[in-house]
């Protein structure tokens, strides 16, 4: 009788351990799955928010068209001068209403505005920083097809037209800034902001808009260009 009782013991301990290794097996299982599936996971992630940064981007690039039209067929302007008198993107939209501040007083900004892929304390400002550097927009537009000339250092701008621009669809426009007091953007490594995976999004003057490796970008191509005129 009590030799039963032991046999009967030790067969429910074996069958325990034996369900034990089987489920520290299934978790080391789920767990090499998981190791090679959250790279794939992150880069469809990744692909998701530059996806929604180019939608952003021809949303600005529809309400720059019809500013065009409004306007004499003038582009949004950049800087007026360096170190002068500044008319620049971002404060152009809060004087229009069209960028809400951010939370320090209490309103959202429109989202079509914010990078889907900054985040705070990150290479810019974040929605949530102060005033003070945060300009409602992470987007800036280019400092040379907007009307840039440079002369003994000094930067002038020039406001641009339409008409003025030769070939539209190969002509950047504007893209991922640094959202603070200086928003041009322009080829010089650092201004176009690569949120994307070593990739910046931007939008051209047709319209359409793309993301671009940094090392794509040449400030003596016509797509880029230092040159005022076209």
């Amino acid at each position: 009788m009590g030799k039963n009782k032991i046999e009967s013991r030790c067969f429910g301990w074996r069958k325990c351990l034996f369900t034990l290794i089987e489920l520290l097996m299934v978790v080391s299982i789920i767990m090499i799955m998981a190791s090679l599936l959250l790279p794939a996971l992150n880069k469809v992630r990744d692909t998701s928010k530059r996806i929604k940064c180019i939608n952003n981007l021809k949303q600005v690039a529809l309400y720059a068209s019809m500013y065009s039209e409004a306007y004499n067929d003038y582009l949004l302007p950049t800087q007026a001068i360096y170190g002068g008198t500044n008319m620049k993107f971002p404060q152009l939209l809060v004087n229009l209403g069209i960028t809400p501040p951010n939370s320090y007083t209490g309103q959202t900004p429109i989202m079509f505005y914010v990078c889907p892929s900054e985040k705070p304390g990150s290479i810019s400002p974040h929605y949530d920083d102060p005033p003070s550097s945060w300009r409602g927009t992470h987007y800036g537009l280019s400092a040379y097809v907007c009307g840039r000339t440079i002369t003994g250092g000094v930067y002038d701008r020039t406001l641009m037209k339409m008409n003025r621009v030769k070939i539209p669809s190969e002509r950047i426009y504007g893209g991922d800034g640094k959202g603070n007091s200086y928003p041009d953007i322009s080829a010089t490594p650092g201004n176009l902001v690569m949120r994307h995976s070593n990739s910046g999004c931007v939008f051209y003057v047709d319209g359409h808009a793309n993301a671009r490796k940094s090392f794509a970008l040449n400030a003596s191509d016509y797509e880029w260009g230092y040159q005022a005129t076209d």
